[in-house]
Formats: structure tokens, C-alpha cells, sequence
């Protein structure tokens, strides 16, 4: 229930007890004018405001008028003439006298409405901040009371939820398809990513859309990893930055493969030094002038909020660096499957715990509009029927949330020899699925998942003229 105003006039006073106030007068004059002028306000953050905080009288009147006309009328519009109506209508009943109408009436006009026009996203960011901090410790009080008795948490785990999707409504902008607008819309145009596996691209329209989770499924050994290091390769061919927060392999081991996967030198070659200087001209060059960072998190069991707090900081790191040019644009997450979840979820309810990961990597992918792109293994199947048929996004193991929360998923179907692979767009929510790749030669050794390598002999030829460089050489 939303707060009402607590208390009534007395000759300019008020008599009811009350908390103590945390607003400051000068952005209660804020939080007024933007009740009065601006509805969204009230919808993004005021509706959550109590009165207590607010510390004078005449605020905390104008705002239990707000909160009784969005209880009687939601999305109900509040201005001056709404407030002088209810101001009379309490001073009828003999809720408050005429001086306190009076003086009410005068301090809107005077204090608030006259100064200028409030920058409503600070506002609502101050506000939130200063609920945020009012609640979290009524939160702790009551986990504590609750602990104390040995009672579920669960109601308090909702309560801090609540309390942190304050403020986070999004403004949001329409159009109307009427008379009056007849012209076709503008094209939406939709940055996207190449993923560099052939045919795939093609299907999803130039790559996978921007501001999206993108999901890959496949069984142990079908390239899962290599997949991720070869769209961390070709969003540095596409000028972009790709952060990669590794829970799987070594943070020297995925090196080597993103290097590989983008520059054509395989593997052991960088792994054991045998470069030639044309050989590092090459790796540099395929940087592209961005930068990767690859981030280790096998140690311990991040939650997503830990990625998204390290990913944060290194997007600040880069931009000081770089002076603004550059930041990441991809997260690369290898695999969100080893990523914890908060404790009031069961630790082995894998179930609604990946449902809980998957859904924050999706958001987080929106609210920074970033490419967020992770792979995660498929149930265990007998031979026969891997052979038979083609992995969908049910196949998911622990968790069917995965494959319903992703905006766009594909399933890696390799062959029994692991030469070959097929790649099965399950699912595109910006477009059409059903796609299915041709056999595709699988070029492991490369840091990829689809390449056709050179032949063995040229191979064989650039093996021989390699001589040991210095791994501090190595770019990225």
C-alpha cells in the first residue's frame, strides 16, 4: 500500500507523530514541482515516497494528495487546481483550517512553482537513492528479526528486489498508426555481429542483434569454447572491444585461442613461442586497433553482478585510457552455467538458479546495450540419437529457463569424428529461426569453431621457418 499523509493541521503545525525527515528542503522544492508538472515522475519514483521523509508540512500534504488521487484514479494527472480542490474539501470536513489552506496554497506558488524547471532523471536518481538507503536498513532490521525466529527470508529477498528496481523504469516513446500519421516508420536499423560461421550470418540478417543475449548449445567436446573465441575475433575484426570473463580455462590459455582465432596462426604455434616477426605483425594487425581483456574468475564463483561490476570498472579503465575512444562492446562469458546465484535461491535449485543468471546477463546486455554472448552444455544422449537428429534449445541441461530467456540461440552438432560440425539456429527473436548450416569443416586448432585451414603443405612450410619470439611481444 502506498503511503498516505500522516497527521493534520493545526494553525500551521502538525500534531501527528512523524519519523524524521532524510529529503533536504531543497530537493523536496523539486520533488513538488515535478509532482505538480510532470506525471512520469510520479510513476517513476514518487509513488514509492512517504511522507515522513519529506521535512515540511506543506510538502508532505501536497504529496498525500498524490497518493490518494493515484489510489482513487491511477494515472491520474495532479496540478494546482487538483490540489486547491482537495485543500478545500479537507478544510470543509475540518481537517485543516483556512490559514492552512492559505499558506499551503501561497508556498506552492511561491517556493516552488516560480523557481525553475527540475531536471527530473537527477531527481529521480536523488530520490531513489535516498528510499534505497531508508529501506535496505528497515530490510536488515527485519532479516534480522526474521533470522532471530528461524523463519523463511523469502519475503524479505522481495522486499530488496523491490527496493532495487527503484528509479529503474526506462522513459519510454510511441507513435500512433492513425489519420493523422499514414507515413511508413523510419527503418530500425540494428547493429549486429558477425559470428563468422558461414551461412549463419546470412540467417540472421548481417549477424546477432546488438543489445542481446545470444545463447550457443552443444555437447562436451563440440567447440563451445572456440565458438566463443572466434566472435571475440570477429568483433575485433568489426571494431569492436570484446571483455571476456573467463570461469572455464586459464586466462593465458583463452589468449592463446583469441589470438589464433584472429590470426589465422594456429594455436600451439603461439602457445609454445614459435613465431616469426611476420608472424606478430600478424597478430597485431588483427587487433584491428582495439583491445581485448579477458578476465579469470576460476578461483572463485562470481554471481553476475560481480561480472558486471568488474566489466564496469574495466570499461572506465579503458575509456581513461584511451581518452573516451575506446570501451567494450561484447561480454564474452565462458560459461554463465558456472556462475552463482543469490542465497535465496536453494544452491542446488539449478533450475530457477539459472533462470536467475540467465535473465541478468539479458537485462544487463539491454541496460548497456552491449552484445552479451555465453555457450552452455547439452544434456548427455546416446550416440544414436545425437546421430539421428539435431540439438534444439530443449536440450539444455539443468535449466530449460536458458534457451527461453536468450534472444537468439544455436545449437552446435558435431560430428562423431569432431571433423565436421552443422549449425542449427534454433532460435532468433528478431527474425526467423530454423536455419540449419551445411557441414562445416572445424578448424579447432585455430581457436575456431568453422574454418577451412590452409593446405598441410603451406602449413608445413610456415612450421619451419617459425623461430622462438618473446611472449611479451604478443599483442592484447
Amino acid at each position: 500500500m502506498r503511503a498516505q499523509h500522516q497527521g493534520s493541521f493545526s494553525g500551521g503545525r502538525i500534531v501527528a507523530k512523524r519519523k524524521q525527515a532524510v529529503i533536504t528542503p531543497a530537493l523536496e522544492r523539486d520533488v513538488i514541482h515535478l509532482l505538480l508538472t510532470d506525471l512520469r515522475f510520479y510513476q517513476r519514483i514518487a509513488y514509492a515516497l512517504p511522507a515522513e521523509m519529506l521535512p515540511t508540512d506543506h510538502a508532505r500534504l501536497v504529496l498525500g494528495i498524490a497518493h490518494a488521487l493515484h489510489t482513487e484514479k491511477p494515472g491520474a494527472s495532479l496540478s494546482l487546481s487538483v490540489v486547491a480542490q482537495r485543500l478545500a474539501r479537507q478544510r470543509a470536513e475540518g481537517k485543516l483550517t483556512s490559514e492552512d489552506v492559505d499558506d499551503a496554497y501561497d508556498w506552492i506558488e511561491a517556493d516552488v512553482l516560480a523557481g525553475p524547471v527540475p531536471d527530473r532523471e537527477g531527481v529521480v536518481h536523488e530520490v531513489a537513492t535516498e528510499i534505497k538507503r531508508v529501506r535496505n536498513h528497515a530490510n536488515v532490521q527485519r532479516a534480522m528479526e526474521v533470522a532471530a525466529k528461524r523463519g523463511s527470508l523469502k519475503a524479505v529477498a522481495d522486499a530488496i528486489q523491490e527496493t532495487e528496481r527503484l528509479g529503474l523504469l526506462e522513459e519510454h516513446h510511441g507513435s500512433a498508426w492513425d489519420d493523422t500519421n499514414e507515413t511508413p516508420l523510419d527503418n530500425d536499423v540494428i547493429e549486429r555481429l558477425r559470428t563468422g560461421i558461414e551461412g549463419l550470418d546470412y540467417a540472421l540478417d548481417g549477424g546477432i542483434p546488438r543489445a542481446c543475449l545470444t545463447y550457443g548449445l552443444g555437447s562436451s567436446g563440440a567447440g563451445k569454447s572456440m565458438l566463443l573465441s572466434q566472435i571475440g575475433a570477429e568483433a575485433l575484426a568489426q571494431g569492436h572491444c570484446p571483455w571476456i570473463a573467463t570461469l572455464e580455462v586459464s586466462e593465458k590459455k583463452w589468449g592463446h585461442r583469441l589470438r589464433a582465432a584472429a590470426s589465422d596462426i594456429p594455436i600451439r604455434a603461439i602457445r609454445e613461442n614459435k613465431l616469426t616477426p611476420e608472424d606478430i605483425e600478424q597478430i597485431k594487425s588483427a587487433r584491428n586497433g582495439q583491445v581485448a581483456r579477458i578476465d579469470e574468475f576460476r578461483a572463485s564463483q562470481p554471481t553476475p553482478e560481480d561480472l558486471f561490476r568488474v566489466f564496469d570498472e574495466q570499461c572506465a579503465e579503458l575509456q581513461r585510457r584511451t581518452g573516451g575512444r575506446l570501451t567494450y562492446t561484447v561480454m564474452i562469458v565462458d560459461y554463465a552455467d558456472k556462475l552463482a546465484w543469490p542465497s535465496h535461491i536453494k544452491s542446488n535449485d539449478t533450475y530457477n538458479g539459472m533462470k536467475y543468471v540467465y535473465e541478468a546477463l539479458r537485462q544487463f546486455a539491454r541496460d548497456r546495450n552491449i552484445w552479451v554472448i555465453t555457450a552452455s552444455q547439452a544434456k548427455k544422449q546416446e550416440k544414436r540419437k545425437a546421430k539421428d537428429r539435431l540439438l534444439t534449445l530443449e536440450d539444455s541441461a539443468d535449466s530449460m529457463h536458458k534457451g527461453r530467456i536468450a534472444d537468439c540461440g544455436f545449437t552446435l552438432n558435431v560430428s562423431l569424428d569432431r571433423q565436421s560440425v552443422r549449425v542449427h539456429l534454433d532460435k532468433n527473436r528478431d527474425g526467423e529461426g530454423g536455419f540449419t548450416s551445411d557441414y562445416l569443416d572445424t578448424a579447432y586448432a585455430y581457436g575456431r569453431l568453422t574454418r577451412r585451414p590452409p593446405p598441410l603443405e603451406v602449413e608445413e612450410e610456415q612450421s619451419s621457418q617459425r623461430t622462438v619470439q618473446s611472449a611479451q611481444d604478443l599483442p592484447f
